[in-house]
């Protein structure tokens, strides 16, 4: 047994170093390979703190508010709207990071809203707000929330999502009655009873993948090449940070054979350096 031993370590040693760490790189590479073509077989713990997810989810909420805006002006053929003493202007929105919520994509919509005053009597005192006088206008902030559902509408070609709208009043002044502001107003089409915004198949189909990128699974997001690189380096070096996970048998066969071959490489290369001392 012995005797076999040595001559299996005689005949591994014949290989030069440089072939074993090339293959070696080349067991990284064609494993990266094949884990990027298998997207659902993996589940992304830290997804939500990667710097990919942030970037996708401040573009995301980009292309959302500029679909907002061309829904408004598409209704209502300005950007300017009115209530009663209160003025909306659509230009003045921007948008937050996106979220996702129960089963929902949230985007915080930011926009200015302007109240005229009507007390007749100077206002001394009003909490957050500047001293205003007789028909001049309050300007302040408010934000929304809008819940954008993951089954869209599809009619004649077009896409519509619908939408749930939670209001959030940043300033909260005395003499502004919120409840005249309507934000479910605002983004209606014809045939629709509730708030919806058209979207087209792109965006369509990235409320899908943001959705699934937030829960740790496969997507546009996190299934690229270097991220199976990395998976396959921390496989075969048996390290295992676990940050990405295998969830399929195909999957989780083809981790273990990388790591059994990545172990047996390690094993030839540390062989034909001691030999050779």
């Amino acid at each position: 047994m012995i005797r076999w031993i040595r001559d299996a370590r005689r005949k591994l040693a014949k290989i030069p170093i440089r072939v074993v760490l090339s293959m070696y790189i080349l067991v990284i590479v064609v494993f990266a390979i094949i884990y990027t073509n298998i997207p659902s077989g993996f589940y992304h713990e830290t997804i939500r703190l990667e710097i990919a997810y942030d970037r996708e989810a401040e573009e995301f909420s980009k292309k959302i508010l500029k679909a907002m805006k061309n829904n408004f002006i598409e209704v209502y053929k300005t950007e300017q709207l009115c209530f009663d003493d209160i003025e909306i202007d659509i230009s003045t929105m921007d948008a937050g990071k996106s979220y996702v919520h129960s089963e929902r994509v949230i985007v915080p919509i930011n926009l200015i809203v302007e109240v005229k005053n009507k007390e007749s009597e100077t206002i001394n005192e009003l909490d957050d707000c500047d001293k205003m006088k007789k028909n001049e206008k309050i300007i302040y902030k408010d934000f929304f929330d809008i819940s954008l559902s993951t089954n869209a509408l599809k009619i004649n070609d077009n896409f519509f999502v619908p939408l749930v709208v939670t209001s959030n009043v940043f300033v909260q002044c005395d003499n502004i009655d919120v409840e005249k502001i309507n934000y479910n107003q605002l983004f209606k089409h014809e045939g629709f009873l509730s708030p919806v915004i058209k979207i087209d198949q792109d965006i369509e189909n990235e409320i899908q993948d943001f959705l699934l990128a937030s829960k740790g699974f496969s997507n546009d997001i996190n299934n690229h090449f270097l991220s199976m690189l990395y998976l396959s380096a921390v496989t075969i070096t048996t390290i295992g940070y676990g940050d990405i996970v295998p969830i399929t048998l195909i999957t989780r066969m083809l981790i273990t054979i990388e790591a059994l071959v990545g172990m047996t490489l390690m094993g030839i290369f540390l062989n034909n350096i001691t030999y050779r001392e």
